[in-house]
């Protein structure tokens, strides 16, 4: 396959620019194809992303001296770093059969390799605002999301087991007042034996107080 470059001139050559954002709006750049032959030029756009990007005109003749302007649309998209400078566009060209009427479509789908040339590829460059540049550094990697869903996942096992551990010992607490009111006015209970109870008691739910204490602590922290 040989290439175009001796009689079509193409603009820009290297790189085609678009800025953004790109989430919302259409962003666009432009070609522009020169025919410094003496004979007709049908030309192609090619492009390794066809699905993001719409090209106007996509195919057409160049006069003999002429130049075509072709806008090339890029649709809107959530930016990934990782495609930056991925996308590319190409143009193909043949010259016309002299004399006589063709239908572009069938001519490009029964040339042969040898009558098609090519222009080297051009590269795309995706411009952000400067604003924009500073959310995708601030950005957390994919890597950082994954560990922070972890932490967060481990933090609500964390509060969801606080949790049961509170209750068991409210359910605890209360169990443990029956047992002793039930002790207390049982017949035939003297009242020596009431002192030690209460003391009992007291201590009990001092210690129940303290652990529901450091499990209300781990809440709210």
């Amino acid at each position: 396959m040989s290439t175009s470059d001796n009689f079509l001139v193409i603009e820009p050559s290297q790189e085609l620019r678009f800025k953004g954002p790109f989430k919302d709006e259409v962003s666009s750049s432009s070609l522009t194809l020169t025919n410094t032959s003496d004979k007709k030029i049908t030309f192609k756009i090619k492009t390794t992303a066809p699905k993001r990007y719409c090209v106007r005109p996509n195919q057409g003749i160049v006069e003999p001296g002429a130049t075509v302007n072709i806008a090339v649309m890029l649709q809107p998209f959530d930016y990934d770093p990782a495609e930056k400078n991925k996308h590319k566009f190409m143009v193909q060209t043949m010259f016309l059969p002299e004399g006589e009427e063709v239908e572009l479509e069938t001519l490009w789908k029964t040339a042969s390799p040898e009558q098609i040339m090519t222009s080297n590829k051009m590269r795309c460059v995706f411009e952000l605002p400067a604003d924009a540049q500073e959310d995708l550094v601030n950005r957390p990697e994919p890597k950082d999301m994954k560990m922070a869903t972890e932490e967060l996942r481990k933090l609500r096992e964390d509060l969801s087991s606080a949790r049961g551990e509170n209750l068991q010992l409210r359910e605890e607490g209360i169990r443990l007042r029956r047992q002793l009111s039930s002790a207390a006015s049982a017949p035939g209970s003297a009242a020596a034996d009431a002192a030690p109870a209460d003391t009992t008691m007291y201590y009990v739910m001092a210690a129940v107080a303290l652990v529901i204490g450091v499990i209300v602590g781990k809440l709210v922290m």
